[in-house]
């Protein structure tokens, strides 16, 4: 009994951490100029498109970006460009059960039920999470041992429990790299991290 009480004590104290830190990062980063973050995401899709792991991938997962995240269209027209196949995430519902669907043009994309562009809901073409090779994400926090801070929704996590096949590269502004994100057994750890500085490997150090 007291094992499984202290258990759920830092299981909750984790969660504590986790708002807390959400709370001041998601303040950061809407604070963050425009200027601030088309410079940071323009140096960023370079780091990207220049990546082994992006030239040798052919299905890629990106998502739509929100005025405050690394922004991505200009990444998504690239991977279109280049023949590779591009599928972003579809929300379902809001259980959180989330898919990735295919698009061939920007122009596939229609506002969605959450008020950002997302793939059409009546022309779905789902992809088979096993298949994607890349997925690029986003994130409120992160630390260079790869711990991703979300929103707390979980959507991400379960989708990435199906995707085995995938690099996890997480895309960032550099204020939103810190010491330490607080993390739970549920939680994915990212293969790279990338901002306008650098790439790091999560698993061997800034590159």
């Amino acid at each position: 009994m007291k094992r499984e009480y202290l258990k759920n004590k830092m299981e909750d104290e984790i969660i504590q951490c986790k708002k807390s830190l959400r709370k001041k990062m998601l303040e950061i980063r809407r604070s963050l100029s425009e200027d601030i973050k088309a410079s940071e995401s323009k140096t960023i899709y370079q780091n990207i498109i220049n990546s082994d792991y992006y030239r040798n991938s052919n299905l890629i997962m990106a998502y739509v970006s929100l005025k405050d995240e690394v922004q991505t269209l200009s990444l998504m027209k690239t991977v279109i460009n280049d023949g590779k196949k591009l599928c972003i995430p579809f929300v379902c519902d809001r259980s959180g059960i989330m898919i990735a669907a295919y698009i061939e043009d920007l122009s596939d994309l229609v506002i969605g039920e959450f008020g950002i562009l997302a793939p059409d809901s009546n022309k779905l073409r789902i992809v088979d999470p096993k298949k994607i090779e890349l997925i690029l994400l986003p994130g409120v926090a992160f630390d260079y041992a790869g711990h991703r801070l979300g929103m707390g929704l979980g959507f991400y996590d379960r989708f990435l429990s199906k995707a085995i096949s995938a690099k996890l590269v997480a895309l960032a502004f550099s204020c939103q790299v810190v010491s330490d994100v607080p993390s739970e057994a549920h939680d994915y750890v990212m293969d790279y991290i990338v901002t306008k500085d650098c790439i790091t490997d999560c698993r061997a150090g800034k590159i």
